[in-house]
């Protein structure tokens, strides 16, 4: 016995439906990956800038 047209209509109406429902989380995740990358990089500035303030402020004790 095979799968009657009507079954087949359904079955890529199911499958397109998840096509589209996955696009769109794919998406959803590509701008969260970017809002991490932008967040890694602004922690990465903040380490190094609290590298340098901390030689700043380990020079200016071993100058006192």
């Amino acid at each position: 016995m095979g799968i009657s047209e009507m079954q087949k209509c359904g079955l890529k109406y199911v499958i397109h439906s998840f096509e589209n429902k996955k696009a769109k989380y794919d998406e959803k995740i590509a701008g969260i990956q970017n809002e991490l990358d932008k967040l890694e990089n602004e922690t990465e500035k903040l380490h190094e800038r609290y590298w340098e303030l901390d030689d700043r402020i380990n020079n200016l004790e071993d100058n006192e």
